[in-house]
């Protein structure tokens, strides 16, 4: 089973921080049968990988390092690369927001997916869906005993709070140093 035309870009999208990690690579290491889903990266030995098309042996621990390296990635960017259909990156940080954990995200039901702020029909579907299949269940288990960061951090809890949940505001007039695009796509 290989990785889709999709889930292979989404991969190489989550992890642009992995060094010698691009698109050339994770189509190399699909097409010989080294990674089949995101897990197996997590898997891969420098013995494994030097042997290939353009890998010297400090290029193999490069992207062995910077695998490793990886599971210190945010709970919402871990999750936007799961590469669930409709889930982008502003939709995961909304998820990961809400449950906290992918424990929790696993377990939501249809009705309370709808709940969360920017979340229809489609993309609830589509994360009932993504959890429904037996290949994802398992990958996200890999995931989670590869110690990936698939829950917020204490961190990321901290400084949450809900004092202006369910209030909008207006923002109007002319700035400077900030754009009116930047203002309305911040989460801060």
């Amino acid at each position: 089973l290989h990785l889709s035309i999709r889930r292979q870009r989404q991969m190489c999208i989550r992890d642009r921080d992995i060094e010698g990690l691009g698109g050339e690579t994770v189509a190399l290491l699909v097409n010989e049968g080294l990674i089949h889903d995101y897990a197996d990266l997590y898997d891969l030995t420098t013995d494994q990988i030097i042997h290939l098309d353009r890998m010297a042996e400090k290029s193999a621990d490069n992207l062995v390092s910077g695998v490793q390296a990886s599971k210190d990635i945010p709970f919402e960017r871990v999750l936007f690369g799961l590469g669930i259909r409709y889930v982008g990156e502003t939709v995961a940080k909304k998820l990961a927001k809400h449950y906290k954990s992918i424990q929790a995200l696993s377990e939501a039901s249809f009705e309370d997916l709808e709940t969360v702020d920017e979340i229809g029909i489609k993309i609830a579907e589509s994360v009932i869906e993504f959890f429904k299949i037996d290949v994802n269940i398992r990958m996200v288990s890999r995931l989670i005993l590869c110690g990936v960061q698939l829950e917020l951090s204490e961190e990321a809890l901290s400084n949450q709070t809900t004092q202006l949940q369910g209030l909008r505001f207006v923002v109007s007039g002319v700035f400077e140093t900030v754009s009116s695009c930047l203002l309305y796509t911040s989460d801060a």
